[in-house]
Order: C-alpha cells, then structure tokens, then sequence
C-alpha cells in the first residue's frame, strides 16, 4: 500500500511532496514501512501523519508488528519512529531497525 502527500497550487496543479509505503511480509502479520518527503516539506509533520495512517491500516489488516530500517544518520526519522512508539536498535554500523508491537 502507498500513500502519497500532494500540495496543489492556486492554479491546480498537483505536486507529490511526499510517498510512503507499507507492505506485509507474505505469510505473517508483520509489515515494513518507509517514507520519503522532499527536503523543502519535511519538519512540517508530513512523515509523522504518513507513518500513523500507515498504523492504522496495519491495525484494521490484522498486522501485528511494523518494522522499518533506515540510515543510523536519519535522525529526523528516528525521531518520527520513537514519538509513534518504534523500538529502535542498531542494524549493524550504518542502519537502524525499528520495531513496533500492534
């Protein structure tokens, strides 16, 4: 499943300013998702509102645990991750896993 964030413009032209996804692992109630935001609309909330509905649906599916993995120097999302409840670890040097119970 992929959401899409998208401003439109005074005249009604549609910008993606935002894509993430979540997809279930094939034969168990876990699933993984990720996010990118264009650098000039990130801090302003988008990924945090991206990553919950993606919650929410899990919840509806049955999903039981969501995981993500992404750059250990990704702090912004680290940061979206630990304030939605992840439990994040180290993925060896350069990743970190997070991991959320449903």
């Amino acid at each position: 499943m992929a959401l899409v964030a998208e401003k439109v413009s005074a005249y009604g032209a549609g910008e993606i300013v935002a894509v993430s996804r979540m997809g279930k692992e094939h034969g168990t109630t876990s699933a993984f998702a990720a996010a990118v935001i264009q650098d000039a609309y990130q801090h302003k909330g988008i990924g945090t509102e991206l990553f919950r509905r993606h919650l929410e649906i899990a919840r509806a599916e049955g999903v039981k645990q969501v995981l993500c993995n992404m750059l250990a120097e990704d702090a912004e999302t680290q940061a979206i991750c630990k304030k939605l409840g992840f439990r994040l670890s180290p993925l060896g040097e350069k990743l970190v896993h997070a991991e959320l119970s449903l």
